[in-house]
């Protein structure tokens, strides 16, 4: 438990050191200086929070560390796209759309393979994929992201059409 408080001590600490130092130099190095620790980090041991297990505490510090500069520095890189921020903060707002039925939404491309290679329908039960391997994880992500989306703003456009519809305002 200690090493959670001590995790969100060292961010308010990062986020105090970063009101004052904000520097764009060596933007990129930071980014691949942190994915190599990481990746070299993955070898040597692993991290269960929930478990409150980790190697040492000095492991737990820098792959913290790391994987927060990685997160960060990619982030700022991702701010200079704009279509790509735009689609990253339409999934957050419609995030709880994409927890209710992103397993639902994995059913369509279980029914499309179960088409495809004329298996029998009952797989389409599968939970929560039916295809493993390959790259049917591509489809499933898309699906389970992009049908809850569309779905939700389809829904909050047709919710407001009716309240316009239904207004009382005078």
């Amino acid at each position: 438990m200690l090493s959670y408080y001590c995790l969100f001590y060292l961010g308010a600490v990062v986020r105090e050191l970063q009101k004052t130092v904000r520097t764009e130099k060596y933007h990129y190095w930071k980014m691949v200086v942190a994915f190599l620790i990481l990746v070299l980090c993955n070898q040597i041991g692993s991290i269960a929070l929930d478990e409150n297990r980790y190697e040492n505490p000095v492991f737990l510090l820098v792959v913290s560390i790391c994987g927060w500069v990685l997160l960060y520095e990619v982030a700022q890189e991702l701010k200079k796209k704009k279509l790509l921020a735009d689609a990253i903060v339409c999934c957050g707002q419609n995030s709880m759309a994409i927890v209710v039925l992103h397993f639902l939404c994995f059913k369509i491309i279980s029914l499309v393979g179960v088409v495809v290679y004329n298996q029998p329908r009952e797989g389409i039960a599968a939970f929560p994929v039916l295809y493993e391997q390959g790259a049917w994880w591509i489809a499933y992500m898309f699906a389970g992201i992009i049908v809850p989306v569309f779905l939700s703003v389809m829904w909050k456009k047709l919710k407001g059409k009716q309240e316009k519809r239904y207004s009382v305002v005078k």
